[in-house]
């Protein structure tokens, strides 16, 4: 069995989050917020792209990357945002 994992208060991390958008790469900036990191602007306009998020445990270590595919967009079948579609055909 899986223990949930906890959060982690934002310490000597460093963490980039970059929208990969049709117009080009937009970095989305993080400030400490308490025990979390904020956006300190929205997400670009448009209904699908990739969100990468890069997590440095410690400035000049290895990063870890994350892909997020974020689709905006509304499933013409379904009515719910595609990342929550719940058509069996797409």
């Amino acid at each position: 069995m899986m223990r949930p994992l906890k959060p982690v208060t934002p310490a000597t991390q460093v963490v980039t989050v970059t929208a990969e958008t049709t117009d080009g790469r937009v970095t989305i900036p993080l400030t400490p917020n308490g025990d979390a990191l904020v956006s300190s602007r929205p997400l670009p306009a448009g209904e699908a792209y990739r969100v990468v998020v890069q997590v440095r445990a410690a400035p000049g270590d290895k990063p870890k990357n994350f892909r997020i595919d974020l689709n905006l967009a509304t499933c013409s079948g379904c009515q719910h945002a595609e990342y929550a579609c719940t058509c069996t055909e797409h």
